[in-house]
């Protein structure tokens, strides 16, 4: 898979390069070099058993339970959270509004990507698997209140969208094409008025100008060859999926079999656009809340819905449990490839905070404390991972500001109404 010479060289110059101040150019360059910040949301549906979800023990010292088990690879890369609540939530899975929002309002991943947009070509990326099948309208993103982002539940849709339609008829991959971005620098569009400057300064002055002009260009050669060694699609979809023209209910995309070989191209579509730096920020979202899908690899009989409404040791709460299990086995391996992703002088995993959420605390219940809510990444070094935090009916919203200090947004409170807390959460940050 490549990407088409001219909806690339379009896409960055015309939008990215062009039309970006130039002090958020010069910004982006040394972002790039020092490895920026990003955020990953990963939503699962219906909530857990709380029982069998939170781990036990101690801080540095503790034991997975059935639910979380899957994550034992990984633990070390992980902060479980306990004791953390909605406030003024929505009823019951219409909660799932409030998760990245804490009330009416942006979610915190439009927020961020708006934060961030004049350094990267797409703000922040929505990516579903199986998120709006049989119609739901359900979403985890906000633009506003009542203004709900649609999920782009097809991953060829969305490859396409971020990186280019493929086809034309000049083709190149991905470093062919960085390479020749090399050749157009970032302070070409604004030449003319660095000239005119550089003209009315006097003879020292000027010469500094044209000395710090030479060391962006070199940056830029430095930052422009560290992306063509990361930024490699052409191994995208060796699968093979396709969607026939003619795909009719249930699409194809949304059949129980293809579920996990969507959520993996949807993955694969995440990393790359972070490791390209097409965005800073993605939010997957797992089906939706009171999920129908009856997931083939997980061993249960019955969809997650259904499982969340058996008690511990029933046949649908065991269920359940392998429901959960299944879920928290892809966001190991999203971890894990998080991990093995380079980025800088270390890896993607290293520069990124995850956080994995639903719209329920007890699935059962159907309440909103005691959320099955963790964190991931170490944030830059800002996140202490290894660890299981008990708090006392702290706001959710004081995880959301967690979040955007981790990324290097100085606010203090997020949300509206009852559920905008202030402060980050006490001890989680460094």
């Amino acid at each position: 898979m490549t990407l088409s010479r001219r909806n690339f060289l379009k896409a960055a110059m015309g939008t990215t390069l062009a039309s970006l101040p130039l002090a958020a150019l010069l910004s982006k360059n040394a972002m790039a070099a020092t490895s920026p910040m990003r955020a990953i949301f990963v939503y699962v549906p219906d909530g857990c058993i709380p029982s069998l979800w939170h781990p036990t023990g101690t801080e540095f010292n503790f034991t997975l339970s059935p639910m979380t088990a899957s994550l034992e690879a990984v633990k070390q890369h992980l902060v479980f959270l306990q004791g953390i609540d909605i406030l003024a939530a929505a009823n019951s899975h219409d909660a799932v509004k409030d998760i990245l929002t804490a009330g009416d309002g942006v979610s915190l991943d439009v927020f961020l990507g708006d934060y961030f947009k004049s350094q990267t070509l797409h703000p922040s990326l929505q990516l579903g698997i199986s998120a709006h099948f049989q119609n739901s309208t359900k979403s985890v993103s906000y633009i506003g209140n009542n203004k709900p982002l649609t999920y782009e539940d097809n991953p060829l849709t969305a490859f396409n969208r971020i990186f280019g339609n493929g086809g034309g008829a000049s083709q190149a991959s991905t470093a062919e094409l960085l390479a020749q971005l090399q050749q157009k620098s970032v302070l070409d569009s604004s030449l003319s008025d660095l000239s005119r400057l550089q003209a009315a300064l006097g003879s020292t002055e000027s010469l500094r100008l044209g000395l710090h002009m030479e060391s962006i260009y070199e940056l830029e050669k430095r930052v422009m060859a560290t992306s063509a060694n990361a930024c490699n699609i052409d191994t995208f979809n060796s699968e093979g999926f396709s969607v026939s023209p003619t795909d009719w209910y249930p699409l194809t995309y949304h059949k129980p079999e293809n579920f996990e070989l969507i959520g993996k191209l949807q993955t694969d579509i995440a990393l790359l656009a972070l490791s390209c730096d097409m965005t800073r920020v993605v939010s997957l979202m797992w089906s939706h809340p009171v999920s129908p899908n009856i997931i083939p690899g997980s061993g249960a009989s019955i969809s997650g819905h259904d499982g969340s409404h058996g008690a511990a040791g029933s046949r649908a709460g065991d269920d359940f449990v392998k429901i959960k299990a299944w879920y928290n086995a892809r966001f190991a391996e999203l971890i894990m490839r998080l991990e093995a992703t380079p980025d800088g002088t270390g890896s993607l995993l290293d520069n990124s905070i995850i956080f994995l959420t639903s719209e329920l605390g007890d699935g059962n219940a159907h309440n909103h404390s005691n959320m099955p809510f963790i964190l991931a990444g170490k944030a830059g070094g800002r996140l202490n991972t290894g660890r299981l935090m008990n708090f006392n009916g702290e706001s959710h919203s004081q995880v959301l500001v967690s979040i955007a200090n981790a990324m290097g947004v100085n606010i203090n409170t997020y949300g509206k109404g009852k559920a905008a807390a202030t402060g980050p959460l006490p001890g989680l940050l460094s």
